[in-house]
């Protein structure tokens, strides 16, 4: 959902770079275009182009890596690498970002770094209560140690449950609802029935998991090895 996320406001209007601000700002190491050039842009790029999938008109991490523009690993990817490590935004990038949001017919707008925010992580604090009505965890804070620790969600925040109160659960609720409504075909904006259920009872998700939490049964899952 955060890549695709980011991607999908990348056409819409807003920069790479501002997008990779609103995430570093909030604390993560670095944002989802930083990574995208850190691990390589190319990567699965080939296999797409072998089986005719690749379309450099339409889709841009397709037309950068067609330009020569593979990520950190040869000083060019969504940023400029002067030195082979510092980013730089890429005029060149950004022109492209344009073309090519133009091509798919998205008719531009400014972001308020805000809305970024929310669209970026909304997604991922819905996607924790769907792992809990799943019984994927055992508890919120199970899922707030996976975060910080396996996926550098800032440790400062407590971790993506423990901030859903701190924000509150009916804003959350609202706003994906919005979104949901906006953006019908992208599923992660619906609310969890479970975010649904404590927003209903009036009650943080602490506060509901701790009454009601053995009502949803924890289903270990066996390590593939």
């Amino acid at each position: 959902f955060y890549s695709t996320e980011a991607g999908s406001m990348a056409m819409e209007g807003a920069m790479p770079a501002q997008i990779d601000k609103v995430a570093t700002d909030f604390g993560m190491p670095m944002g989802p275009f930083a990574m995208s050039d850190l691990v390589g842009l190319d990567v699965g790029f080939q296999a797409r182009k072998r089986k005719g999938l690749s379309d450099p008109k339409m889709n841009l991490k397709d037309a950068l890596c067609e330009s020569g523009r593979l990520g950190m690993k040869n000083g060019k990817g969504y940023y400029d690498y002067k030195d082979g490590r510092t980013r730089v935004p890429s005029k060149l990038v950004d022109d492209l970002v344009v073309e090519i949001s133009a091509n798919n017919g998205y008719k531009r707008r400014s972001f308020t770094d805000q809305e970024i925010f929310e669209r970026l992580f909304y997604p991922l604090i819905n996607e924790g209560f769907k792992v809990l009505e799943d019984g994927v965890a055992r508890q919120p804070s199970d899922i707030d140690v996976t975060y910080c620790h396996g996926y550098n969600w800032p440790r400062v925040t407590g971790g993506p449950m423990h901030y859903a109160d701190v924000i509150g659960l009916k804003k959350i609720a609202d706003i994906l609802t919005k979104y949901a409504s906006t953006y019908p075909k992208a599923h992660y904006f619906a609310p969890a029935s479970l975010l649904k259920e404590c927003v209903a009872s009036n009650s943080s998700l602490s506060k509901f998991w701790a009454k009601n939490g053995n009502n949803y049964k924890f289903v270990p899952k066996t390590p593939r090895l």
